[in-house]
């Protein structure tokens, strides 16, 4: 038990000596560090995790404010242009392809081919 004692002892005061010198832009040097190594997409729910991470500390009086509010994320890569178009003898072989023996099967023909007409 002593060990268990000695461990949340020390465990608050470490995790408030490694967080305290946390500002909005040591939150946003993390963030567009963790960027280089992973995608776009990717870099959004870290960013969401240090938020609520950073909100929980603050709301139990660890930290003074939420160093990650201010932070942004990248912004989202857009491309323009149209989507790709199946070909009619592609499109042909994916409805082809679904079961017609089942409630499921006649249920996603009809969707498919519903949506495909309304695309056109």
């Amino acid at each position: 038990m002593a060990g268990a004692t000695v461990a949340t002892d020390v465990w608050p005061g470490a995790l408030y000596a490694i967080l305290m010198p946390m500002t909005p832009v040591i939150a946003a040097a993390r963030i567009e560090e963790w960027g280089q190594h992973v995608a776009r997409p990717g870099v959004k729910p870290h960013l969401a995790t240090l938020r609520m991470l950073s909100d929980c500390l603050v709301t139990g009086d660890v930290l003074p404010t939420n160093p990650a509010c201010a932070v942004r994320g990248c912004r989202p890569l857009v491309k323009t242009g149209r989507p790709p178009v199946l070909a009619a003898e592609d499109a042909r072989t994916f409805v082809d392809r679904i079961d017609a023996n089942t409630m499921a099967g006649l249920r996603d023909r009809a969707l498919v081919c519903s949506f495909a007409r309304a695309a056109v």
